[in-house]
């Protein structure tokens, strides 16, 4: 394996040295700026090197949940769903989502043509570039495994959420064991909310309707993970509004 690249951390064996790895390169990337594509390459190699010794070394299970342990301490948090590929990404850059999609793209059309580290950078410019090998992984289809997921587990989620704010409602009489709820408010100036009516309890058809929004404001902003400006509770308006106002209808009636 080449030497050339600082970004290849060496002796790294299991889990916890994987991650360790990843914090070296998260620290001399943090204020980095590609200045040449060999450069950004090299960081992407760099990632791409330590997925591929967890994935053939077996222990890339157990470093995905140390990783998501580590982002959740900074605020950051992943869905289940969320390719391998892309956590280990998202590690090293922990404030650009969207680079981290893009890049988890490169690096899954790299696994699927089972390219080797020393190979990485000569692979992207042999595609064409960044663009080109995403496009090119989108036609093809992700190479990563995706687990099934529930709706329990999207219920489960949801617990690890962050939250921005909460609100104190002592008149409303929520149902016993209730875990979500829907909100109807009225927007007024400033962005603050008169309340009109808050549902007892949410259904699980209402939750799913909901998680089903959110995962279509996921796309639409190009994110495969971190769901915590979208959180269904009380807590905040959310992307589900009609759904919550539909509902609301038959018990004002």
């Amino acid at each position: 394996m080449t030497t050339e690249n600082k970004y290849i951390i060496s002796e790294v064996s299991g889990s916890v040295s994987t991650v360790k790895a990843a914090d070296k390169i998260y620290e001399m990337q943090k204020d980095f700026e590609a200045r040449t594509n060999k450069e950004l390459y090299d960081l992407l190699a760099g990632i791409y090197d330590l997925y591929i010794n967890a994935v053939e070394c077996k222990y890339v299970d157990d470093t995905i949940v140390e990783m998501k342990k580590e982002l959740k301490k900074n605020k950051i948090t992943v869905m289940s769903s969320t390719p391998s590929t892309t956590i280990f990404v998202r590690y090293v850059y922990r404030t650009d989502r969207k680079k981290a999609y893009k890049y988890s793209q490169v690096m899954q059309l790299a696994e699927k043509n089972k390219v080797g580290t020393d190979a990485f950078a000569d692979f992207i410019k042999a595609k064409g570039g960044i663009e080109a090998c995403i496009e090119e992984n989108k036609n093809t289809g992700s190479g990563d495994k995706v687990t099934s997921i529930t709706f329990e587990d999207r219920l489960n989620e949801l617990n690890n959420v962050s939250t921005i704010g909460s609100l104190s409602i002592p008149s409303v009489a929520l149902s016993d064991g209730a875990k979500y709820t829907f909100v109807l408010a009225r927007v007024v100036e400033n962005n603050k909310l008169d309340l009109l009516h808050v549902m007892p309890e949410a259904s699980n058809k209402m939750l799913r309707e909901a998680i089903k929004e959110m995962d279509k404001e996921k796309e639409s902003n190009d994110v495969v993970e971190d769901k915590a400006e979208v959180e269904v509770t009380i807590k905040r308006p959310i992307s589900a509004f009609n759904l919550a106002i539909e509902s609301a209808k038959p018990l004002a009636a």
